[in-house]
């Protein structure tokens, strides 16, 4: 069954989101493949489709420096940690906060965030 404009959008967009957080784009697909219930082809056709978009909006890039895979990896967590911190923040969630700092703590620990920019 062929999805909607609508549905095909919402995926793009997870998709992008995604890979604005650096995310490894055969990741980005294997979620969208979990979240959405959607095939292994059509996960991979919308994440082609979210990162030509992405290419071809003016965004800035470092090209100067490319981060090693590990430290890319750990960035993209700790990105997601903070998302993660804002939200038990809003609902004043202690045990998770104490949660999310020891695991922020840890992906610290791996080295300085000198080649992403949030």
């Amino acid at each position: 069954m062929k999805r909607s404009n609508e549905i095909k959008g919402q995926h793009v967009r997870e998709a992008k989101r995604l890979l604005s957080l650096g995310y490894q784009p055969s990741a980005v697909a294997l979620r969208l493949q979990r979240l959405f219930s959607i095939s292994r082809a059509t996960s991979f056709r919308d994440v082609a489709y979210a990162s030509t978009q992405m290419d071809s909006e003016n965004m800035e890039l470092d090209v100067d420096t490319a981060p090693t895979p590990m430290l890319e990896q750990r960035d993209a967590m700790l990105r997601d940690l903070e998302q993660a911190w804002i939200q038990a923040s809003s609902q004043h969630n202690v045990q998770e906060l104490m949660q999310l700092s020891r695991a922020f703590e840890r992906l610290h620990r791996m080295g300085g965030n000198q080649s992403q920019k949030y």
